[in-house]
């Protein structure tokens, strides 16, 4: 899957869920599930504490032992929590959900199965739409309405395609993941948005797959609703008005411009680039030393340097 060999990971498989104020009930029933997958594979299990009260710390790690626990100095976002994670994350696979774990135990292997098989995917998205669903559909028709205005507005700004942008089921390469999470800046809830558009100028491959899935929490408010799809879609825009501002500061195709973010946010592919583009030179006629300073000095001066977080 990545350059780094297996043996550099502790754990197959990294679950990384952020938690604000649910209640020890409410993760029980995760608690059980992630002893599930323990069964089968070598995994870890971070809960991240978004400012959240800490009673229900000792309740967890009672009924579960090598649970990791991250508590934020204040609530900083759903985006934020989940970066913490995959900082500490020490899996060979990363993956993140909501803290009820609403995604099937099915569906978690069949996720897993698909990153470990012979395509191995760095990006692997799980998808609710025309999937199976157990339980009561608990999401009020505004909510809804909501979710797929969003999806709609996502995908005409930001073109990726995607069935389910937010859809709390997501996998990573461990290499990918702590990378592009580095250059995520997004706190809130539309950071999977950055995500997947980021992964999209860098030319890398999003997978999705079908999940079996539950709703097992109360639905948000009207008002909470509301606040989170407005602060969402400015975050969309804010995506989308960076990346216009770049073009025309640029002033290059958007081919070249999609060159120079992979070399900014995968150093990796970009030295490959660099290498087949020197093999295939070697067949071509030699410039003097001069040609090549006047070359290399006269890009240097005409091309932007891109540097910090894009978004």
């Amino acid at each position: 899957m990545e350059t780094k060999s297996s043996s550099f990971f502790q754990y197959d498989l990294s679950i990384i869920l952020p938690r604000y104020r649910e209640g020890i009930e409410e993760i029980v029933s995760t608690l059980d599930k992630f002893g599930c997958i323990r069964d089968r594979l070598s995994a870890e299990l971070i809960i991240v504490d978004d400012g959240g009260s800490s009673n229900i710390f000792p309740e967890i790690r009672k009924h579960l032992s090598g649970v990791k626990i991250i508590r934020n100095k204040k609530n900083s976002g759903k985006g934020f929590s989940i970066r913490e994670g995959v900082k500490k994350a020490q899996g060979q696979i990363i993956f993140y959900s909501d803290i009820d774990l609403p995604v099937s135990l099915e569906s978690i292997f069949e996720g897993y199965a698909l990153m470990r098989s012979g395509t191995q995917p760095r990006f692997l998205i799980g998808t609710r739409t025309g999937t199976a669903f157990r339980g009561d559909d608990k999401k009020t028709r505004y909510r809804k309405f909501t979710s797929r205005f969003f999806l709609r507005a996502f995908n005409f700004l930001l073109e990726p395609q995607i069935k389910d942008s937010q859809c709390p089921c997501k996998f990573f390469s461990a290499e990918f993941a702590k990378q592009i999470f580095s250059k995520n800046s997004l706190n809130g809830y539309a950071f999977d948005a950055e995500l997947i558009h980021m992964a999209r100028l860098m030319g890398i491959e999003i997978s999705q797959f079908d999940v079996i899935w539950s709703d097992t929490r109360a639905s948000w408010g009207k008002f909470k609703t509301a606040r989170v799809f407005l602060r969402m879609l400015a975050d969309l825009l804010r995506i989308r008005l960076y990346w216009i501002i770049m073009r025309r500061r640029l002033k290059q195709p958007s081919k070249v411009i999609r060159q120079k973010l992979v070399r900014h946010l995968d150093p990796s592919i970009h030295e490959s680039l660099v290498e087949a583009k020197s093999s295939s030179c070697e067949d071509s006629e030699p410039i003097s030393a001069a040609q090549t300073c006047d070359v290399s000095e006269s890009r240097r001066s005409s091309e932007p340097r891109i540097t910090g977080r894009i978004f």
